[in-house]
């Protein structure tokens, strides 16, 4: 608004210095305007009508009224444009200017003159309107009705005042002579239809009219039969494996029920039923679909039959010994099929995975393990098995024994005495490492005869040759040390950095061949078990 305000005061001044310098001008190109009246009363209107406009123009027209702030704007979409204005819009109904006086009228585009779609309006008739205050007003007349619009059988209440008049006059959809102000009922209305009251006022000056229109609906259609409902339920909705669920229902609205899916025939609008024993797994559909007046609905409940629980497998450990592992199992959910046994030693080191066989003489699935492998033939190990689930392989059953011993020894016998007989075998123990130093027994006369004689020594070699080692690395370490001593105290003497530069490198040298001989003889150590 702003912007169109800027422009109007601009082209307002351009209008009216060309209105002075060319007045009662009428052009035969080009638009035109007239004003009728160009005489009125105070606070009286006047039209504005516009000819000869270019439809089509990009630039927006405007009509300035007297330079003031108020004018109006518009987009030329037929040829022709024509507004009425009271004059107490333009300066206010207490201004003297409304009451007497004189004023311009300017008419052409926003857009200024000389510009693409530029143009001014000429004039025919003149551009001054003049106020005549020795002039009555015109009457004026206001009409409404509330409410505007009623269902049939109702009414609404017409409400009217009106100025400067002598006389009032109805028509239409009533009649006869009416005050010059009041409000009157209408009366019950019959629809669907739409009346029209029109209301004239005669004055010293002219007369007015208003018409309002009051619209009347059909009687509202009687209201639809309620819909049917249906509420069906189960209870429980999840059992077992041969158990049953109690169906309920509930109907309104309804005139007949009707079961189906897993259920049928004719049902009562309202009761309950149980479905019986149900086998499972699965699920049951319950539908139950009621008619009535206002249509029919229909309900469905699910029961699921869950499966019977899932049982472990049950078995035994029969036989542990140096030539083959046995025993029984058999998964209660698939007897027929076989069940997979894993077998573990000393608490959790894997042996192997057998399946069970053939029915035994005890009519019990059978399994067995042979050959055993070769580290359970040294030492003495503990034997266990577990059953795996045929459903589930996370779930398993550690077999029992029956009566065996789960503790399996195939050690070779011991060594036969020193110088034979039947004399107690004697135990050395030839250790130098980090955790004992036993020198003396690796130099036992019963080891330099020939018994674990190398063993003994090999302990002593392998451990005097850890400690030269380390005795190696440490000397590196602290000539490298020095070497950094020396660079930091050199001042910048070359002969003194070229010293340390030897021991560096030296020490370095050292320091890797020291760390080789560690690394190959921790592998000897390790192959060796020394």
């Amino acid at each position: 608004l702003l912007r169109y305000f800027l422009l109007a005061v601009v082209v307002a001044g351009a209008f009216f210095a060309y209105s002075s310098a060319f007045p009662q001008r009428a052009s035969a190109a080009g638009c035109t305007f007239s004003i009728s009246p160009t005489t009125i009363a105070p606070h009286g209107d006047f039209t504005v009508n516009v000819q000869n406009l270019t439809v089509g123009n990009p630039s927006e027209y405007v009509i300035v009224y007297d330079s003031s702030s108020f004018y109006t704007v518009w987009t030329a979409t037929a040829t022709n444009y024509s507004v009425t204005v009271n004059v107490d819009q333009l300066f206010g109904a207490s201004s003297p200017q409304a009451l007497g006086g004189g004023f311009q009228i300017a008419v052409g585009t926003v857009q200024a003159v000389g510009q693409p779609g530029g143009e001014i309006c000429s004039s025919i008739g003149g551009n001054t309107i003049t106020i005549d205050p020795g002039l009555t007003p015109p009457p004026t007349v206001n009409l409404s009705a509330s409410p505007a619009s009623i269902s049939s059988g109702g009414s609404s209440t017409l409400t009217w005042s009106s100025t400067n008049t002598t006389a009032c006059t109805a028509s239409g959809s009533w009649s006869g002579s009416k005050s010059l102000s009041g409000s009157q009922s209408t009366g019950s209305l019959t629809g669907p239809g739409s009346f029209t009251y029109t209301l004239t006022c005669i004055g010293p000056s002219g007369n007015d009219s208003k018409s309002v229109t009051v619209s009347v609906s059909a009687p509202p259609p009687p209201p639809p039969p309620p819909p049917p409902t249906v509420n069906l339920s189960a209870s429980p909705t999840s059992i077992s494996s041969g158990g049953s669920s109690t169906l309920t229902w509930s109907t309104t609205n309804t005139t007949a029920c009707l079961a189906l899916d897993s259920w049928s025939g004719v049902k009562p609008l309202n009761g309950s039923q149980s479905t019986g024993a149900l086998t499972g797994p699965g699920s049951f559909t319950y539908t139950l679909t009621c008619v009535g007046t206002g249509g029919n609905a229909s309900r469905s409940v699910t029961v699921s039959v869950l499966a019977p629980p899932n049982q472990l497998p049950e078995g035994k450990i029969d036989r542990v010994s140096c030539d083959d592992i046995a025993g029984w199992a058999q998964d209660p959910d698939t007897p027929s099929n076989p069940t997979a046994v894993h077998i573990y030693s000393d608490g959790g080191t894997f042996v192997g995975a057998v399946f069970t066989g053939a029915l035994r003489s005890d009519g019990k699935p059978g399994w067995g393990l042979s050959p055993l492998p070769d580290f359970l033939k040294t030492g003495t190990h503990t034997i266990s098995a577990a059953a795996i689930d045929s459903s589930d392989s996370s779930l398993h059953t550690w077999l029992g024994s029956s009566g065996t011993s789960l503790v399996l020894d195939c050690s070779p016998p011991p060594p036969e005495p020193i110088g034979g007989g039947s004399g107690p075998t004697r135990a050395f123990n030839c250790i130098v490492s980090s955790r004992s130093f036993n020198i003396a027994e690796c130099f036992h006369p019963a080891r330099i005869l020939g018994y674990e004689t190398s063993a003994g020594f090999g302990y002593l070699a392998s451990d005097i040759l850890m400690i030269i080692t380390g005795i190696a690395g440490s000397l590196a370490l602290m000539f490298i040390v020095i070497a950094g001593i020396k660079f930091v105290t050199s001042g910048g003497d070359p002969k003194k950095l070229a010293s340390a530069r030897s021991t560096i490198t030296y020490a370095i040298i050292g320091l890797a061949v020291t760390i080789l001989a560690f690394v190959i003889l921790r592998i000897v150590q390790f192959f060796l078990k020394i």
